[in-house]
């Protein structure tokens, strides 16, 4: 789990796995800093997270051991992962105006995608042109302007670049869509 998720596990109040234990909730983010002097003093930290059973028992785990189950009901028919969450400010805010809609819905896809994919701690991760056609539902040659579009109009807040054939995508601390 990575500070997003732990951020999103925490606020959404979303069911949580821990060594194959599934938890009701995430209920803190815990930073504390170092003090042993043979260790880099940088601060660590870790989820408290609520046991199901038990009302008044919690577990405070490293979050590299925990994650979000892959699907969570939050109704009868209705998964979580079903749906995504639009940032109003991709339409209020003037730099965002000279986009397309189809280069929004990506940038909230890529949004999406740095929950799912990036490493503990980073906000970088990287995706084939044909992967992000598959998740978004855009033709490849969209996604080929769409990312043009983003790299002019969203560079302080994402950075992209190329290695191996495989397009980096990195948020940067800016980022407050």
């Amino acid at each position: 789990m990575n500070s997003l998720q732990a951020k999103h596990a925490l606020t959404s109040e979303c069911p949580v796995i821990c060594q194959g234990i599934t938890y009701k909730c995430v209920s803190a983010i815990i930073y504390r800093k170092n003090k042993n002097k043979r260790v880099n003093k940088k601060i660590q930290w870790s989820v408290e997270l609520t046991d199901k059973t038990a009302a008044h028992s919690v577990t405070i785990a490293p979050p590299e051991r925990v994650h979000l189950p892959d699907t969570y009901d939050i109704g009868e028919s209705t998964k979580v992962n079903d749906y995504i969450m639009i940032s109003r400010l991709l339409f209020q805010e003037p730099y965002c105006s000279q986009l397309s809609l189809s280069a929004k819905l990506l940038y909230v896809a890529l949004k999406e995608l740095e929950l799912r994919l990036c490493e503990f701690d980073s906000n970088k991760f990287t995706i084939t042109d044909k992967e992000l056609a598959e998740n978004t539902g855009l033709p490849e040659k969209i996604i080929k302007k769409c990312k043009r579009e983003l790299k002019q109009s969203l560079n302080d807040i994402l950075k992209i670049s190329v290695e191996k054939q495989k397009t980096v995508y990195e948020f940067t601390e800016n980022n407050f869509l």
